[in-house]
């Protein structure tokens, strides 16, 4: 029995320490999940949602009901009596009352207005945050496959290393080499182990980004898959700059969020200057009271013993009445709630110039940098042919002794930078590509 726990323990440990496989989509759903900028974003929009629907609700009536009750010592007048009386007495008086605005200064529209202007901001918004969890994600995520894809280029060149010294070793062991030249190849193997802790350094780093991006478990194994965007060929056919500048002026969530807001200042703007108008309210009260004395008969001249329920029934009173009221001196309050309104609305406007300018600058360094990698993954992809051709060269003549270590290990140090160089231009355009691609209205996936 404890034999059959053990192994379901350990098959267990074994189940937990399986490597979570992410791609670029997975990643990018974990984090729209998990972001709590968005969450944040959810409860402004819940909360401007709210503000929309009260503003929908204030068109409606308002109905109120109302109690009291009193207990009187001594020598009072008994509204219900029209007497004076000297002795303890029970009051209550019940009513319902309703009142409905009639006319505001259209105050209510222009609430409502603004309001509905302020959810839709907050849904623009919540879109752009969305937008830089993206991408985010798929620069954390490329980082990553660069890292990896960079350590497999600093072990292969130590494998190559290690087998000039297996060779340089059977040479020296012969006869047919230095001392000298044997202890470089070492020293040159010992620098390219601590590229290599270097190069991993770099790639748990990202990795710790990434995930600290997704708010995934740091702790967990991780595995990459790379994209097949990632081993297709690199197209420079784009988009024109003028198309791709006026979509995005017309599409993208930070425009749309600062139009609306815009909107929204300017209704909030006339419905600051409603409270200029009058107001015109129509109530309506229904009402009745009871008194502990009775209630007085005009033809007897008596007090007589009523019941609760019977005399709110034979003392139940209506009314319905129209409120106006003018504002002529509020201490100047309105007309600063004016100004200030004003001042909001040309803030407004000021803010859509800003983010427009940002936006356009944005898209201009996305295209040219998208430019430059395309120009420079070329020029590293002739170069590393060139390179890969005087590396061959440089092998057969060190392996066959008419070149020493330095000038090899230099040919070799210049083809792993320029693959490298290739490598990074590769992603870099992939990265840079598909931000031009966000700013089209294209989701960003490979």
């Amino acid at each position: 029995m404890f034999l059959m726990l053990l192994l379901l323990f350990v098959g267990t440990l074994q189940v937990k320490a399986q490597p979570v496989k992410l791609t670029l989509e997975s990643a990018v759903k974990i984090a729209l999940d998990n972001n709590l900028q968005l969450q944040q974003a959810d409860f402004s929009q819940e909360g401007a949602k709210i503000t929309y629907n009260q503003a929908k609700f204030d068109y409606l009536p308002s109905i109120n009901g109302s109690w009291s009750g009193t207990r009187s010592f001594g020598t009072t007048f008994d509204n219900v009596t029209f007497s004076r009386v000297q002795q303890a007495t029970n009051n209550s008086f019940t009513g319902l009352n309703a009142s409905i605005n009639l006319f505001n200064g259209l105050e209510n529209y222009n609430s409502l207005k603004q309001s509905e202007y302020t959810l839709e901001a907050t849904r623009q918004a919540k879109r752009k945050s969305e937008n830089d969890v993206v991408t985010n994600v798929a620069l954390f995520y490329l980082q990553v496959l660069f890292d990896l894809e960079n350590a497999r280029i600093a072990t292969n060149r130590l494998k190559i290393l290690e087998q000039q010294l297996e060779k340089k070793q059977k040479e020296y062991d012969a006869g047919k080499t230095t001392q000298a030249e044997l202890f470089n190849l070492k020293s040159q193997i010992a620098s390219e182990k601590l590229t290599i802790v270097t190069a991993d350094n770099s790639l748990q780093r990202d990795k710790l980004r990434l995930i600290q991006e997704l708010m995934a478990d740091p702790f967990a194994e991780y595995t990459f898959e790379f994209p097949e965007a990632a081993q297709n060929k690199i197209e420079a056919d784009m988009t024109p700059f003028s198309e791709i500048h006026a979509y995005a002026l017309r599409n993208m969530p930070e425009m749309k969020e600062q139009e609306f807001r815009i909107q929204a200042a300017q209704y909030g703007l006339r419905r600051a200057r409603s409270a200029y108008y009058p107001t015109l309210n129509l109530n309506g009260n229904i009402g009745s009271s009871y008194s502990s004395n009775g209630i007085f008969n005009s033809r007897t001249f008596q007090l007589e013993t009523v019941p609760y329920f019977d005399q709110l029934d034979r003392n139940l009173n209506q009314s319905l009445s129209l409120q106006l009221s003018i504002p002529i001196f509020n201490r100047l309050s309105i007309r600063n709630q004016v100004k200030n309104a004003d001042i909001s609305f040309r803030q407004a406007q000021l803010q859509y110039t800003i983010t427009q300018n940002t936006l356009t600058q944005k898209i201009q360094q996305a295209w040219q940098d998208v430019v430059a990698a395309v120009n420079k993954y070329n020029a590293t992809k002739e170069q590393l042919v060139a390179l890969n051709e005087s590396y061959k060269i440089a092998e057969s003549r060190y392996e066959a002794g008419v070149m020493d270590f330095y000038a090899y290990n230099e040919n070799l140090n210049n083809r792993t930078k320029a693959e490298s160089d290739l490598l990074q231009a590769r992603y870099d355009f992939l990265f840079k590509r598909k931000i031009l691609d966000l700013y089209q209205g294209k989701p960003i996936k490979f």
